[in-house]
């Protein structure tokens, strides 16, 4: 930060007498130092003055805010009211020189009006800097409107008016409505136009995108801040394909029950050969975990290269036998447990279900073994998820989502009808209004993805149209 000295009080008063008195409260309090200074005697109480310059504390009181709203004729319209700013914590950086508060203010929030309270070491002076261009200042007080709607300069002056700091201040105010969903479509692909049984996943950096095209396995991605540039990545020769991953390996398994491996889904190890395994379904960090050809429930705990049953809680006619996906997720007070969770549609004697269930694993404790818990249709559930063709499910914003295609069984649900979301691990399921498709959305009703990645985002790619949406719910992507 610049730190500026001023030689002489008198020279900077007389100094400041020259612009125009633009600093005429400091020639007062120069000369006031000054006469205070020679009429003082030994037995009269001395007045200490400090040279040091900083602003300690920055902070807002209540501003205006306004928002839009739709009257009763169904028009837009506005209305204004107030909100407590000073629980919005300001930083202050002494090094660079600049204040800012970390989370930004409500979408509407008038900083332009903004009633501040800045503190300044050993009660130094703090002046707010015109933005014209000029050195013009004006004294700050707690009971100005000052107007913040762009970064302005605060000069600090110490309390014996012999040197100042000067600070940037941003106030910043979200431009973007609370909890609102917001899609931004991206270019259409031609190379996911032609995917059929399409599924997605987030790896890394990237999100991907597989499925059939011309009788194998074809898989492209885009980074995550893309979405508009598609490359082809290199699999193994096969026909049908299931991927799985954690956060530095990805698991394939091809239709004749191979299983590889890859840190870039590039180069792919294989690890595994006839297993006898369907499809896969989710990792942990010490587990893979697949539906075998026979119904089961299988784990590996050496990265693919061995199988063997799992422990689950209900009979195996519970799981899931089509449309099956799966993903880990860590807790919030502990990464090295996660939730695992697998879903599917379950086809049994011409009925159908939406089948659920969910493992906890310790990573940090192999001794405990937990098994996979059926999630049953009972008296604790009212709202049962929706058993819908080429279902698929994502976590997101502290909440499952989930969407698909036609209904099947006894569902009657249109493709993409409905977007669901579930709060209870999968228990109950209700239709979100929050989260809803992007206006355009347009899809094979059989092939299409939906994904979440490491920036909050979500995902939608289309099959026979080949678009592409990345969206996100304001106030997640704002944490």
């Amino acid at each position: 930060m610049e730190v500026k000295h001023v030689s002489t009080r008198l020279r900077e008063a007389i100094s400041m007498i020259q612009m125009n008195n633009r600093h005429y409260i400091l020639v007062f309090l120069a000369a006031c130092m000054l006469l205070m200074t020679s009429c003082l005697s030994d037995d009269e109480t001395t007045v200490t003055y400090y040279d040091d310059a900083a602003i300690t504390s920055f902070s807002l009181g209540t501003l205006s805010r306004t928002l839009h709203t739709t009257n009763a004729a169904g028009k837009d319209s506005t209305y204004t009211t107030s909100v407590d700013c000073s629980t919005y914590a300001f930083v202050i950086n002494q090094q660079l020189g600049i204040i800012y508060n970390l989370d930004s203010l409500p979408e509407g929030t008038q900083a332009a009006k903004s009633l501040v309270n800045v503190t300044a070491k050993n009660s130094g002076y703090v002046y707010l800097k015109h933005n014209d261009g000029t050195d013009s200042l004006k004294m700050v007080q707690n009971t100005d409107s000052l107007d913040f709607s762009t970064p302005r300069v605060l000069r600090c002056y110490a309390n014996d008016g012999s040197w100042y700091r000067e600070y940037t201040v941003e106030v910043r105010v979200h431009n973007e409505k609370d909890s609102t969903f917001y899609w931004n479509e991206k270019k259409a692909s031609e190379a996911i136009a032609r995917l059929e049984d399409m599924r997605g996943m987030s790896f890394k950096n990237s999100i991907v995108a597989y499925g059939m095209a011309g009788g194998k396995a074809v898989a492209v991605a885009t980074d995550q801040n893309d979405g508009n540039n598609w490359r082809s990545l290199t699999l193994p020769e096969a026909g049908r394909i299931s991927i799985t991953t954690t956060a530095d390996v990805a698991y394939l398994l091809t239709d004749n029950g191979n299983v590889f491996t890859s840190t870039d889904l590039n180069t792919w190890t294989q690890t595994a050969a006839m297993t006898g395994l369907k499809q896969l379904v989710a990792a942990s960090k010490t587990e893979v975990y697949a539906i075998a050809d026979n119904g089961t429930l299988q784990k590996s705990t050496d990265n693919g290269a061995s199988w063997s049953a799992d422990d689950i809680d209900s009979p195996a006619a519970f799981l899931p036998n089509a449309d099956i996906s799966g993903f880990a997720v860590p807790t919030k007070t502990n990464s090295d447990i996660e939730k695992i969770y697998l879903f599917g549609n379950r086809y049994d004697n011409g009925t159908v279900t939406c089948n659920i269930w969910t493992k906890t694993v310790d990573s940090s404790d192999h001794a405990l073994r937990l098994p996979w818990m059926y999630q049953p249709f009972g008296t604790d559930t009212w709202h049962h998820a929706p058993t819908i063709d080429h279902l698929t499910v994502i976590p997101y914003a502290d909440r499952l989502l989930l969407m698909g295609g036609e209904g099947v069984g006894e569902c009657t649900l249109k493709a993409f009808e409905h977007t669901y979301h579930s709060m209870d691990n999968g228990l109950n399921w209700w239709q979100t209004e929050i989260i809803t498709l992007p206006e355009g959305f347009s899809s094979s009703p059989t092939s299409f993805a939906m994904v979440a990645d490491n920036n909050r985002h979500v995902w939608l790619m289309c099959g026979s149209t080949g678009k592409v949406w990345r969206g996100y719910l304001s106030n997640v992507a704002w944490q």
